[in-house]
């Protein structure tokens, strides 16, 4: 005896909330002849699958969800009638709920800080950069350098500008230098510290808009430069080569980069600093707050990179593919 034949159709059903795409397939069957004999299994009908509800007088299922649009952080889940959070639902320290209810944002200044100040993650004010209150010059200070000094105090250990100080200091050397104002460029030939009272009150202007204030280039030491500005220079900082410590620096209206740091072996930290407004000029059609490149490896924390023309921060992997930056 012949069997009737069957045609199985499923109800398809979808829904489209909060990003999230949520799908439900419900099967039945109908029948094209005679009923089926006792016992077939195509005639009993399969229960629902966890999360589904029969839908009455059908034989089909159908999700069980909300019944109302879910609000900004939550979304429908199968088997929930109550929306469900998405996401961070718990912010971490200096982060605050997002206003469209997903995620979190960090709690920051609304504004860009303008002169020895920075932007800081669980602050809504700029915080200074370094503390002009400290005691200085610091105890392991062997040279010092104060634009104020006068023909009658300079000697062999104290010095009116830095360039002069760096051309008779020996390796090791830990220059502090006092507050004023200052020009020209840093270019230290061996291992040395140098250590402005601070960010707002040791101010380096150019005078030359292409040149760079701070160069290692291939001297291989240890470097360390801290509590300076530095304004309008083609370039801030730049270390290619050696082990160097950027701390409570400003660099502010560069031409090219704030910071560049390349080669092979160079290793760079910074920390509690802040580059800022390098702008592109005609001659350099790129510009950068920090450059990474050619294997340099760099530490940043607690630093703010704001208002940088094309590239706050930038890794290239020209010249060799394992630049590192971590921020």
């Amino acid at each position: 005896m012949l069997r009737p034949s069957f045609l199985v159709f499923c109800a398809f059903s979808s829904v489209l909330a909060s990003g999230a795409f949520l799908s439900s397939i419900g099967c039945s069957s109908s029948s094209s002849g005679t009923a089926p004999a006792d016992g077939d299994a195509s005639d009993a009908g399969a229960p629902c699958a966890e999360g589904f509800q029969p839908i009455e007088d059908s034989g089909a299922c159908t999700a069980i969800l909300p019944a109302t649009e879910c609000a900004a952080g939550t979304s429908p889940a199968i088997g929930k009638t109550s929306c469900v959070p998405v996401g961070v639902t718990s912010c971490a320290t200096g982060f605050t709920k997002a206003a469209s209810g997903w995620g979190c944002d960090a709690l920051v200044s609304t504004a860009i800080c303008s002169g020895a100040t920075r932007e800081a993650i669980g602050s809504a004010t700029c915080v200074p950069v370094g503390d002009c209150n400290a005691a200085f010059p610091p105890s392991n200070a062997t040279i010092f350098v104060d634009a104020a000094f006068t023909a009658g105090q300079i000697d062999a250990t104290h010095f009116a500008a830095v360039d002069a100080a760096l051309a008779s200091a020996p390796a090791g050397a830990v220059i502090a230098v006092e507050s004023g104002a200052y020009t020209g460029e840093i270019i230290p030939k061996a291992s040395v510290s140098i250590i402005g009272r601070c960010a707002e009150k040791v101010v380096f202007t150019a005078t030359d808009a292409t040149t760079t204030a701070i160069q290692v280039g291939s001297t291989a030491g240890t470097f360390s430069f801290s509590g300076m500005t530095f304004a309008n220079y083609h370039g801030a900082i730049s270390v290619l080569s050696g082990t160097a410590k950027i701390d409570s620096i400003v660099a502010d209206g560069s031409h090219f980069a704030g910071i560049v740091i390349g080669n092979v072996g160079t290793k760079v930290d910074i920390t509690n600093s802040v580059v800022r407004g390098t702008r592109i000029v005609a001659t350099d059609p790129n510009s950068f707050g920090l450059y990474v490149g050619d294997d340099a490896w760099v530490t940043v924390e607690n630093s703010s990179f704001a208002d940088n023309d094309y590239i706050n921060v930038g890794v290239s992997g020209q010249g060799a593919a394992t630049a590192k930056l971590t921020l």
